[in-house]
C-alpha cells in the first residue's frame, strides 16, 4: 500500500522559479487588464475574474502535486502470496519488493506508485498519487499563459509607442518605461511557459490515453527490441479504449491502493514485471567494467572540465550523477551521447560489491577506459574480476613510471644547476 508522507518543500530551485514566473506572468497580466480597462464593466469584471481564477487553480494544482506526491510504497513491503515475490524486482535501498508498476526515485529515496518521471518544478515524482493534480497543473498553466499573451499584447499593441521613442521616455518617464519592460518581460516568460508546458500536457493527455507512463514506454520499447522476443509485447494495462483508460486512472488516483491494476484478460498483474526482470537479466550479461582514468574535477560533475561539448550532451539536472576519481571501478550498462550510466563497486571476496552508500549515476565517458578482457557476453565474473584488478595494477604501474621519470628528470635538472 502506499504512503504519501512527503519530505519535499518549496525551497527548492525548481519550485521558487515556477511561482516566480507564475507570480511575474499573474502581475503584468493584471496591470494590463487595468490599463485597457479603465473603468469598471461587465466585460472587464469577466476577463479579470476568469484570468485570476486559472491563476489560483494554477498554484493550487501546483501544490496539491508537489505535497501530494507520486505514493509512497512502503518500506519493507512484500506480496501477499510468498510466491509472487519470483516475479517482483526488490529494491536493496527500501528493502523491499517493488509492486507492479513502481519504481525507485533517486532523488527522494522511496519507490513510487507508478511512477511517470521526477518533476524538479514540482520538486516530487509523479505517481499514482498526484497524477490527476498534475495534469491539472499543466493543463491549467499553459491555458493562462494563453490568456496572458494575448493581453498583454493587445496591450501592447494598442498604448506601448515605437521602439525608436523607448530611449526618450525612458528619460522623460521612467515610471512609463518601466512598465513597459515588466510586460515585454511577462509576455516573453508566458510565451515560454505556454509553448514548453503545452507540449509536456500533451504528453501526459497521451499517457493517460493509453494508461502508460514514460518509463513503462521506455520499458515497452525495449521489450520489442530484445534478441530472444518472438512476439510484440502486450501492454497489461491497455484496457482497449481511451475512455476505459482514463476511468481507470481517475478510479486509481481517487481510490486505488497503488499496488493492483486492472489489466487485460490475456494479461495479468505480473506481466510487466516479468518483462523487467527479463530485461535486468539482459543489462547483467552486457554489462561492461570500467575503471577511472581521469576524475571528475568539479563536484557538480557537469563535464565542463571535459569541454563544451562534453557540458552540452550532459543528462538533465534531474538525473543522478556521481563523482568518480582515478582508479575507481565503475559497473556500466547504459551510453547516450557521451556520458556512461553506471554503479561504482569494489572487489571484495573475488567479486564485485557495490560502494557503501550506493552510489550510481551519470558521468562522463572521457573518464574510463573498458579494462582489458573486460566485454559483454561471454566472460565469467571471476574473468571480469581478474581483468580488472590487472588494469588497475597497470595503471598504477604507469603511474608510478611517471612520477619516477618527473623525480628523475627534477634530479638531472638540479645536478645540471648544482654543476653550472
Amino acid at each position: 500500500m502506499c504512503c504519501n508522507q512527503r519530505s519535499n518543500t518549496v525551497w527548492h530551485y525548481g519550485p521558487l522559479i515556477a511561482l516566480t514566473l507564475i507570480s511575474v506572468i499573474t502581475t503584468s497580466t493584471v496591470g494590463c487588464l487595468l490599463r485597457l480597462f479603465p473603468a469598471p464593466s461587465l466585460e472587464a469584471i469577466f476577463i479579470l475574474v476568469s484570468f485570476l481564477a486559472v491563476a489560483l487553480g494554477t498554484i493550487i494544482s501546483f501544490f496539491a502535486a508537489m505535497y501530494r506526491g507520486g505514493g509512497n510504497i512502503k518500506k519493507g513491503w512484500r506480496p501477499k502470496n510468498k510466491d509472487d515475490e519470483q516475479y517482483l524486482q526488490y529494491c536493496k535501498i527500501c528493502k523491499g519488493f517493488k509492486p507492479p508498476r513502481s519504481h525507485h526515485d533517486h532523488v527522494s529515496g522511496r519507490c513510487i506508485s507508478k511512477m511517470d518521471h521526477f518533476c524538479p518544478w514540482i520538486n516530487s515524482a509523479v505517481g499514482n498519487g498526484n497524477q490527476i493534480d498534475f495534469l491539472a497543473f499543466v493543463f491549467l498553466a499553459p491555458l493562462g499563459c494563453f490568456f496572458a499573451t494575448i493581453i498583454q499584447g493587445v496591450f501592447l499593441y494598442m498604448y506601448i509607442p515605437k521602439p525608436r521613442y523607448w530611449k526618450y521616455i525612458s528619460h522623460t518617464n521612467p515610471a512609463a518605461f518601466q512598465e513597459i519592460l515588466f510586460t515585454v518581460i511577462g509576455l516573453a516568460c508566458a510565451v515560454a511557459v505556454c509553448i514548453a508546458v503545452g507540449l509536456l500536457c500533451c504528453m501526459q493527455i497521451s499517457g493517460i490515453w493509453s494508461n502508460m507512463t514514460q518509463i513503462e514506454q521506455w520499458i515497452i520499447s525495449k521489450a520489442n527490441r530484445r534478441e530472444d522476443r518472438e512476439a510484440p509485447f502486450v501492454f497489461p494495462y491497455d484496457l482497449g479504449s481511451g475512455v476505459a483508460n482514463v476511468t481507470e486512472v481517475f478510479r486509481q488516483w481517487y481510490s486505488g491502493d497503488g499496488v493492483t491494476w486492472a489489466v487485460r484478460e490475456d494479461c495479468d498483474q505480473y506481466t510487466l514485471t516479468r518483462e523487467q526482470l527479463a530485461q535486468k537479466a539482459t543489462k547483467r550479461r552486457y554489462t561492461v567494467t570500467h575503471v577511472v582514468t581521469q576524475a571528475t574535477a568539479h563536484w557538480l560533475c557537469r563535464g565542463m572540465e571535459f569541454g563544451f561539448c562534453s557540458w552540452w550532451r550532459s543528462p538533465w539536472p534531474s538525473e543522478p550523477r556521481i563523482q568518480v576519481a582515478r582508479g575507481d571501478i565503475v559497473r556500466v550498462w547504459s551510453i547516450d551521447s557521451g556520458w556512461l550510466y553506471g554503479e561504482k563497486v569494489v572487489i571484495q571476496n573475488g567479486k564485485f560489491e557495490s560502494v557503501k552508500p550506493r552510489q550510481r549515476g551519470w558521468f562522463p565517458e572521457i573518464c574510463v577506459e573498458v579494462a582489458d578482457g573486460v566485454g559483454v557476453g561471454g566472460d565469467t565474473l571471476a574473468e571480469e574480476v581478474a581483468a580488472t584488478v590487472a588494469a588497475i595494477k597497470a595503471m598504477q604501474a604507469t603511474s608510478a613510471d611517471a612520477r619516477g621519470g618527473d623525480t628523475q628528470t627534477g634530479t638531472v635538472a638540479a645536478d645540471k644547476e648544482k654543476h653550472d
